[in-house]
């Protein structure tokens, strides 16, 4: 009986010892599903675990389990390679969680990421059995994906609800719209513009020629990653739309009905600013300079707008369109060179000699005291010779009475 109770305390405080001893995230994390790791980072980028509810702060090379959201400021930056070589890349004041991951083989693999606000790019390198098996949601919308190179965009639109915007790169791409209430197809170089929804505009249109451009083009080469950055100014959306809208009074959170807003509680995030930017709200700002006006050091395609470095585009070039150079025997007509006519050659008329007239196309001679005369036919000779009479008739004086001979003249008178 002594040896039992002193082991059920020995046993007691072995587990006192262990739970205080080891953290429990780190319990939490043996059984989480690890899915990814950090292959990029600039700024702060936080990490919430979902069963946990702890945040953390992201440093290169961690690794990313399932479940797990990443929330990124209005100067931050992150790049994800998934287990099954997928890569996303995540702006900034973007939300976006892992909300399934379930891997066999990279072909043989089922998961669902949901991005509530922000902007994301995404890579999926090896297609999925079926694409249903890989889908990407937003508050909007649903995509299904197979093997697909897109960019995606969720913000708020002038009457606060969410709005989301896809470019599609290569493959293909299903997307459910919950506005449209139907399925619709994408190709490559088409955009989804939830914009036209309201105008009963097409949703589908093809992706405009220069944001395809910078879109298509490495960040080396002048290209950028995310729509937003790509977009004439026009177009282009107010950072702080991308922040998610405060939650309702006395209203539940639902990122499924909700304006893009984050699945977790409202409690701000404890934001690390540097020693260069002051914190304004969850996000940190850079501190303004002492002088006003001390310019910013923008990049070469950048240039300073009074409060930060925008990009620059590429004005229009118009090329001044040259003549075509026809050859001598041709003219310019429209933009083709046709042959020129020949001009008719003109007849020269026939020289006759000294002694002799043009007339028609004959030369006529000259009479002796000058004058002309016109040439006129030879009349024709008429035949003056007496016709000579005929002989007068042969009388036979002497026949043949014999032989072969017989009855023909054998002497004439």
């Amino acid at each position: 009986m002594v040896i039992t109770t002193a082991r059920n305390i020995f046993l007691h405080m072995l587990v006192v010892l262990v739970i205080v001893v080891i953290p429990m995230d780190t319990i939490l994390a043996a059984d989480a599903v690890y899915i990814g790791r950090v292959i990029r980072l600039i700024g702060n980028v936080h990490k919430i675990n979902t069963i946990s509810g702890e945040e953390s702060t992201l440093k290169l090379g961690d690794k990313i389990y399932e479940k797990d959201q990443m929330v990124t400021n209005n100067s931050s930056y992150i790049k994800i390679l998934m287990k099954d070589d997928t890569i996303f890349q995540l702006g900034a004041n973007s939300h976006f969680k892992f909300d399934k991951f379930k891997f066999k083989t990279k072909k043989n693999r089922k998961a669902k990421y949901k991005l509530l606000y922000g902007q994301l790019r995404s890579l999926f390198t090896v297609k999925a059995k079926n694409r249903d098996n890989l889908k990407l949601e937003t508050p909007t919308v649903s995509m299904g994906i197979r093997g697909t190179e897109f960019a995606t965009q969720v913000y708020r639109g002038k009457r606060g609800q969410a709005k989301t915007d896809v470019v599609l790169f290569t493959g293909k791409l299903a997307i459910n719209s919950k506005e449209l209430k139907k399925v619709v197809m994408m190709k490559p170089g088409q955009m989804f513009n939830a914009a036209n929804i309201a105008t009963k505009a097409p949703v589908i249109t093809k992706a405009p020629v220069k944001m395809f451009k910078y879109l298509t083009t490495t960040v080396k080469k002048g290209g950028v990653v995310f729509i937003n950055d790509a977009a004439n100014e026009k177009d282009q959306k107010d950072p702080n739309s991308f922040l998610p809208l405060p939650p309702a009074p006395n209203k539940p959170v639902d990122d499924t009905t909700s304006d893009s807003r984050p699945e977790i509680n409202s409690t701000p995030l404890s934001t690390k600013c540097g020693s260069n930017e002051i914190k304004v709200g969850n996000s940190c700002m850079k501190k303004p300079s002492a002088n006003p006006q001390a310019k910013i050091k923008c990049k070469r395609n950048e240039v300073f707008t009074g409060t930060a470095c925008v990009r620059k585009h590429k004005p229009e070039v118009l090329v001044p369109i040259t003549p075509k150079k026809c050859k001598n025997n041709e003219t310019l007509i429209g933009g083709s060179c046709i042959k020129k006519n020949k001009a008719p050659t003109p007849i020269t008329p026939k020289k006759c000699k000294n002694n002799e007239t043009l007339v028609g196309d004959s030369c006529i001679k000259n009479e002796r005291d000058g004058r002309t005369r016109q040439q006129s036919p030879t009349p024709p000779t008429l035949d003056t010779t007496p016709t000579p009479a005929p002989p007068p008739p042969k009388v036979c004086v002497k026949w043949h009475t014999k032989g072969a001979k017989k009855g023909e003249c054998k002497q004439y008178k």
